[in-house]
């Protein structure tokens, strides 16, 4: 059943005249113009070049540039609210008025409030041009609801059922209409899952009403469905017809190969209960609407799948990814909550009912746009395990102190690991989840050609530095996949065991980028060496520098032997001009193989050396035919110092 609804209801409001608030639903007219309550709403698009209409939720009715929405009533009307949408806080737009005042509200609390006395109150949507920006999505009114406040009449109480899964405050999609087939009764039709405990409550003014009164007294749901609810506000204080009865209708509850078996026809209403098998999102969709495509099938094995296209909800409550930054074209997750109230939570291999309207799209079976789900069986859950995430040789250690950053990462035949901080903190002490950089802090399983990557949820790591430069991490982590992770990780840190010297006499530093002050330092030696720095230069390009100035992405630093290459700890490079105005470049490098290298480069004088060249021609090495090659603009040299071409 889809719903089309403005929201509209009956307070007291004090004073010298009473007053009262009509709330009119829009689920019981399904039209943007009609009549009801003593109220008439008409809707028109005037010199607009769009009609007003619903958006696909069917709920929130969008009144475009120049069009306009007219309220009439018997009586003097002394204030309009426009409650705003979800859609139409990113479409707000001005409102001018035929008579009295009204104002257009953003954040926080995104309305438009008229105010005046008119028996016929008439509001026009302004255009970009009033609005400000060439937005095209500007110029339009998206709203929910609308409260009008009357004078004189008299005061009834607003009645809304409420509930475990609903939630137990008023709710504008659960508000109780007047049974027009007997008087005194009121009635809603509303889906509802099996255990769910329902009460009524009377809402008038700041007072509110329970029936029944007291906690723990709720009336149970038995079977998942839909129902008709009938309820008397002046019955006996009993559950039962002339109280409160709920009457399930005639809306069956299928599994999937039950369902395809019934042969339904398109549109018809029915509920559909299987074990998920995947569950997809859209990216930007999934941000701004909270909808997913939902894979069933039966538990026992039978053929046959449905898709819930474009659920949206459980029980009202709008999905959001466990991950909140899900934003790519298209993507799966095996997890995604829905947070309301509460936090329901939907895994791959739970069982679940969703309620919504058949359709055979694309050979596909269904249930249409906006169903959603109403019930959740978790499934079977495997016992959490215990895995040691034990490692020391081939960890690498970053420490970036101005950032307060760090991060110690590696691999071995058994695991990829990294752990970092969020910026802004480095101290030895213990890391919580919130206090680690979620990006950066996961573990890779290792199973032959294959890795499994984890992500946390909770717990903590404690961070030390020894004298001797070494950095242990240890505590546990548990993952996304339930699983704990205990760490001991130890990062030894380099020392110069051995040292070599290399000297460079025919080196380059090309100003690759000047407006940036990138510059590449490029140095070959004969076959023994290789030298590439990208580095960041602020100012003159004398002076000293280290690895923290180095640049990875635009030029990459690189040290090669025969051997290839030489991952570094630590470095220090000193630019210094030399007196047939070239320069000598000394690089003090510690690798983590524990040697240290002291290259001395010297860039001849005599007009070369600063090279200014493009920074497509800087130099990189590549392999090719399983050889590694340096090329450097027109140039290619292997690595024994021979020129290729």
């Amino acid at each position: 059943m889809r719903k089309f609804f403005a929201l509209f209801a009956a307070v007291l409001f004090a004073g010298s005249m009473m007053a009262t608030d009509v709330t009119l639903t829009m689920a019981d007219y399904a039209a943007t113009s009609f009549e009801a309550e003593g109220i008439s709403v008409s809707t028109a698009k005037n010199t607009g070049s769009t009609n007003p209409a619903y958006n696909a939720n069917g709920k929130d009715l969008r009144v475009y540039a120049k069009g306009s929405i007219t309220i009439e009533a018997e009586t003097n009307i002394t204030a309009i609210s426009f409650v705003i949408s979800t859609q139409g806080q990113k479409r707000l737009a001005p409102l001018t008025a035929n008579t009295g005042s009204v104002e257009v509200k953003g954040t926080p609390d995104f309305s438009a409030v008229w105010t005046g006395s008119a028996k016929s109150v008439t509001l026009t949507v302004g255009d970009k041009a009033d609005y400000g920006t060439e937005d095209t999505k500007a110029g339009q009114l998206c709203f929910t609801g609308i409260e009008v406040t009357l004078e004189g009449g008299t005061s009834t109480p607003k009645y809304y059922l409420v509930g475990s899964l609903i939630g137990w405050k008023p709710n504008a999609d659960y508000r109780l209409k007047a049974n027009p087939g007997q008087e005194g009764e009121y009635m809603i039709d509303a889906v509802l899952a099996a255990k769910e405990g329902i009460k009524v409550i009377g809402v008038l003014g700041q007072d509110t009403t329970w029936y029944k009164d007291g906690i723990g007294n709720e009336y149970i749901i038995n079977e998942t469905g839909k129902y008709t609810v009938y309820f008397r506000p002046e019955g006996n204080q009993q559950w039962g017809y002339t109280y409160f009865e709920p009457v399930k209708a005639n809306c069956p509850l299928y599994n999937v190969a039950e369902a395809i078996a019934a042969d339904p026809s398109k549109d018809d209403e029915m509920f559909v209960r299987g074990v998920v098998t995947k569950i997809e999102i859209k990216g930007s969709n999934f941000k701004n609407y909270g909808s997913a495509n939902i894979y069933v099938k039966d538990a026992t094995g039978a053929t046959g799948e449905f898709e819930f296209y474009n659920s949206y909800s459980i029980k009202g409550a709008k999905y959001t990814t466990t991950d909140p930054a899900y934003d790519a074209s298209s993507t799966t997750v095996e997890e995604f909550d829905a947070v309301s109230d509460g936090t329901y939570t939907v895994a791959v291999g739970d069982t679940v009912v969703a309620y919504g309207k058949y359709d055979y799209y694309s050979s596909t079976h269904e249930l249409q746009q906006n169903c959603y789900i109403v019930e959740i069986i978790e499934g079977e859950k495997p016992e959490p395990e215990t895995i040691n995430v034990t490692m020391s040789e081939g960890l690498r250690f970053l420490n970036y102190d101005e950032e307060d950053w760090w991060q110690l990462y590696g691999a071995d035949d058994k695991f990829v690991v990294s752990v970092s901080n969020i910026s802004d903190d480095y101290t030895e002490g213990t890391y919580t989840m919130d206090q680690l950089d979620a990006d950066f802090t996961y573990v890779g399983i290792i199973e032959g050609t294959d890795t499994t990557y984890v992500e946390f949820k909770s717990g903590s790591v404690t961070l030390s530095i020894a004298e001797n430069g070494n950095v242990t991490i240890t505590g546990t982590l548990v993952g996304k996949d339930n699983n704990n992770y205990v760490f001991n990780l130890v990062f030894v840190e380099p020392k110069a065991k051995e040292t070599k010297n290399v000297t460079i006499p025919d080196a380059e530093l090309d100003d690759d980028y000047a407006e940036d002050g990138l510059y590449g330092i490029y140095g070959l030696y004969e076959d023994e060496f290789y030298v590439q720095i990208g580095l960041w230069v602020d100012g003159d390009v004398e002076g000293t520098y280290t690895e923290y100035d180095f640049d990875n992405e635009y030029i990459g630093t690189e040290f090669l032997n025969k051997e290839g290459e030489i991952e570094y700890y630590k470095a220090t490079v000193v630019i210094a001009k030399a007196n047939d105005g070239g320069y000598t470049i000394t690089v003090t490098l510690l690798g983590y193989n524990n040697v240290q290298y002291n290259i001395v480069m010297t860039v001849p004088g005599s007009g070369t050396g600063i090279e200014d060249v493009n920074a497509n021609t800087k130099a990189v090495k590549t392999i090719k035919d399983g050889q590694l090659l340096i090329m450097k603009g027109n140039k290619t040299f292997n690595m024994t110092g021979v020129r290729i071409r």
